[in-house]
């Protein structure tokens, strides 16, 4: 059955299609339009990282942050707050002394989470076991997420193939 539907939807475009600077970009570009997404106060003067010297340059970086996890969440399935800090980290200059790697702010992480959770994109991912008591295996997107992310591929893949 699988190997049917393989081949009726041979030319399916998704996410993995598509170069991920582009495809981060264009789907900020929608959440910054659905306005389902809040921009706050303190996101102009905050640092993404406690290595970093100064905050990010555009008013419309947490746009692309929140972007840019959703397509960490594609990829992974299913991802938790530390290790979304260990991939956004990086390695902090200690001036003479070696380089430690540290991790990235967590404060914008889960915010950016929350958000996408109150749009509908993103859900936690639960384990019940046998006993009946549930754990939170971390945050994972949702049936609309994946069709918002693959419809904005489709669409990215598209312009690409019909500029060459």
């Amino acid at each position: 059955m699988e190997q049917h539907l393989s081949l009726l939807n041979k030319h399916v475009n998704t996410v993995k299609d598509v170069p991920a600077r582009e495809f981060i970009s264009a789907f900020a570009q929608h959440l910054k339009q659905a306005s389902k997404f809040k921009i706050p106060d303190w996101s102009k003067t905050v640092k993404t990282a406690c290595f970093h010297e100064l905050g990010p340059l555009s008013d419309d970086w947490l746009y692309a942050r929140a972007a840019s996890i959703c397509y960490q969440l594609y990829m992974r399935q299913k991802v938790g707050v530390k290790g979304l800090r260990k991939h956004y980290g990086g390695k902090a200059d200690r001036g003479v002394k070696r380089e430690h790697t540290r991790m990235a702010a967590g404060k914008n992480i889960r915010y950016c989470l929350e958000q996408l959770m109150q749009a509908g994109i993103v859900g936690e991912t639960k384990y019940q076991s046998e006993e009946g008591s549930t754990i939170t295996m971390g945050k994972s997107l949702t049936k609309k997420g994946v069709m918002d992310m693959d419809r904005i591929a489709v669409a990215q893949f598209g312009k690409k193939k019909g500029g060459k």
